[in-house]
């Protein structure tokens, strides 16, 4: 297979609409990489929509348009630049989208409700005619920004943790809010009643956690769209096609961003029209995983529904709110491209780290053959996280109790045996065992899709 020239794709892409070339213009001019700007415009795109417009039920119900973007790059190469410049391309009024970080679960559901921007929501609600007693509860949008997901993955390991859980179940619009202790108790937001638009800075040798197999079958990474924070065409460009002066925004066309807004605070939901080709897919899709012969790669699990969120994105851009047209759908497919590809850059320089890191461990061991204990250990994680999906997709999902030995005769093979104490370890955060030694799936965090 030829290996995806993602500077022609990104040639296609940012050339087709005028919007996009500013993007790409106001990129290079800060240096900065044009995929990682783009990335973060179409998460402040999307946070501008109201929670009310949603994409149609293809599948299941109606789908939130909430995004999560993972702008990818080696240490010093400025991750969060194309984020700054995106802020100039597309800036937000505070007092109505408020910028957080992120920290935890709890935290991203009391971002909703800051007492000095709901006051702004509830004035905007009374000029539409909402009585008071009709008053929304919470915030309507709110755009997470996080500078290394690798100091947060470690905040996740913390017991009890519930911050990626709250990310899976805002990606898809999904209740938030439990019987958690914090700030937040006893506050909830109800399905599509939000807007959670999130960026992220990604360091590939400290994600680890993120692909893990817990994470991997929990779905973490499938929601996130990759782009990368650097462009080698930078480098080749003379110092006069750089520009320091003020990046002039975006211009949005004309929208009834405010009729959206009134029809969140009514609770009347708009549905967008999508085309036909995606109409098709999302259901050629869904027909091959009801059949059991779906063979796409696991981290691809959620790419249709996030194209759909990107076509939603530059449809917006190019002034059209509930209407998602087949040239929207194409060029949503060329930022998919681009997307598996930094993501398979991301998975091979964690490897490449994991690996790095095994080898010296092993040297400051004294081991005399390293290169024999690096791929006896990459042997044995193969092994661990192909058992360990295999044990996680045949425990029957209704909550009966099996024993291992059960394990052993259906599921996993003789030869694999000996690494099954260790796939145990790998999903404890998705199974539990009673004092028989029986073990089961556990049931699915609330809210989570």
């Amino acid at each position: 297979m030829s290996e995806f020239d993602v500077i022609g794709a990104e040639d296609e892409l940012f050339a087709a609409r005028p919007y996009l070339k500013a993007v790409q213009r106001a990129a290079h001019d800060r240096m900065c990489a044009p995929s990682a700007v783009l990335g973060a415009v179409l998460a402040r795109t999307l946070v501008l929509v109201s929670p009310s417009v949603l994409l149609p039920a293809l599948r299941g119900g109606p789908a939130a348009l909430n995004l999560i973007v993972g702008t990818a790059g080696l240490s010093g190469t400025s991750k969060t630049s194309g984020g700054k410049v995106a802020g100039e391309l597309l800036p937000l009024c505070p007092s109505e989208i408020p910028v957080r970080g992120l920290g935890s679960g709890e935290g991203l559901i009391t971002a909703y409700f800051d007492a000095a921007v709901l006051d702004a929501v509830h004035a905007s609600a009374t000029s539409h005619g909402l009585a008071n007693d009709g008053l929304p509860a919470h915030i309507p949008a709110v755009l997470f920004t996080v500078d290394e997901l690798g100091e947060l993955l470690e905040l996740t390991s913390r017991s009890g943790a519930t911050l990626l859980p709250r990310l899976r179940t805002a990606f898809s619009g999904g209740t938030l809010g439990g019987a958690f202790a914090g700030e937040g108790k006893g506050r909830h937001l109800h399905d599509n009643t939000y807007r959670c638009c999130v960026t992220l800075g990604v360091q590939p040798g400290l994600c680890g956690k993120l692909f893990s197999v817990s994470a991997i079958a929990a779905g973490t990474p499938q929601r996130l769209l990759w782009t990368w924070a650097t462009d080698e065409r930078i480098s080749q460009m003379d110092d006069d096609l750089f520009a320091v002066s003020a990046i002039k925004p975006l211009e949005l066309p004309t929208l009834d961003l405010a009729e959206a807004r009134a029809c969140w605070e009514r609770g009347s939901p708009q549905i967008i029209t999508v085309p036909d080709e995606a109409i098709a897919a999302v259901r050629a899709d869904a027909r091959a995983r009801h059949r059991g012969d779906w063979d796409g790669d696991p981290l691809d699990s959620h790419a249709l529904l996030i194209q759909l969120k990107v076509a939603a994105a530059l449809a917006v851009l190019d002034g059209r709110l509930l209407t998602i047209t087949s040239a929207d759908w194409h060029l949503a497919d060329i930022v998919m491209s681009c997307s598996r590809h930094w993501r398979g850059r991301v998975l091979n320089e964690l490897r490449a780290t994991q690996v790095h890191d095994h080898r010296a461990t092993g040297e400051e061991r004294g081991e005399i053959a390293a290169e024999a204990e690096v791929a006896k250990w990459n042997h044995s994680r193969s092994a661990i996280e192909r058992v360990a999906a295999q044990v996680l997709k045949k425990l029957p999902a209704n909550g009966v109790w099996v024993s291992k030995r059960w394990i052993k005769a259906e599921i996993v093979a003789s030869r694999d045996r000996w690494c099954l104490d260790e796939v145990f370890k790998e999903i404890s955060a998705q199974i539990e065992f009673n004092a028989d030694g029986e073990l089961r799936l556990l049931p699915p965090l609330e809210g989570s899709v």
